[in-house]
């Protein structure tokens, strides 16, 4: 209501758009929550950590990942301090593949790194681009851009935001066609009124 009324229609159908788009993003990103849940279920079972912790640790590292850096960072410390405590870990509950605690924080790092790796740049980017339509590499770059501009916050929207506004850029393009059609239809109805 506070635009004028012959942009009603226009901003009804953008804003329709843009929350499908906003929708979609949330959506793979719970995915994506998922799939870090379920990889680190499988590593710390792989560590020898009791059930209780392992269901704990990789909720809390799939959570904090909606916070993209600091939240991966964060999440490892707790499982790291863990691993000090109980003077390391028997990998696979074997005694047999005990490892003492650097050994066994410095793989778990390892495994870290490689899995936010896939994570952020091949299911992240596959799953929003592919709901949202919007290219990976579009999505890398809208994520670089949007976190210099916002830090932490610009990487976290960054993906919405991009979609939003290609949204945007679509259905002005498809307003500039239709009277350019209707133009030259009209320019064609007078050339033969002429002739």
């Amino acid at each position: 209501k506070v635009f004028p009324e012959k942009y009603h229609n226009d901003i009804i159908n953008v804003g329709k758009e843009a929350n499908t788009v906003t929708v979609a993003y949330f959506k793979s990103k719970i995915i994506s929550m998922l799939f870090l849940f379920v990889v680190f279920l499988f590593v710390f079972l792989g560590f020898g950590l009791p059930v209780g912790y392992v269901i704990m640790f990789a909720l809390l590292i799939s959570v904090l990942d909606l916070v993209p850096y600091l939240g991966p960072t964060i999440g490892m410390l707790v499982p790291i301090i863990y691993i000090f405590a109980n003077q390391g870990v028997n990998f696979f509950y074997n005694q047999n593949l005990h490892a003492v605690p650097i050994a066994a924080v410095l793989i778990l790092l390892g495994l870290n790194t490689i899995i936010q790796a896939i994570q952020g740049n091949i299911v992240m980017p596959k799953l929003a681009g592919k709901s949202m339509k919007i290219n990976p590499f579009l999505i890398l770059v809208s994520m670089l851009f949007f976190g210099n501009i916002l830090g932490v916050w610009g990487v976290v929207l960054a993906i919405p935001i991009c979609g939003i506004l290609i949204v945007i850029v679509n259905y002005m393009r498809q307003m500039n066609k239709e009277p350019i059609k209707v133009i030259r239809k009209k320019r064609q109805a007078a050339k033969k009124g002429e002739l």
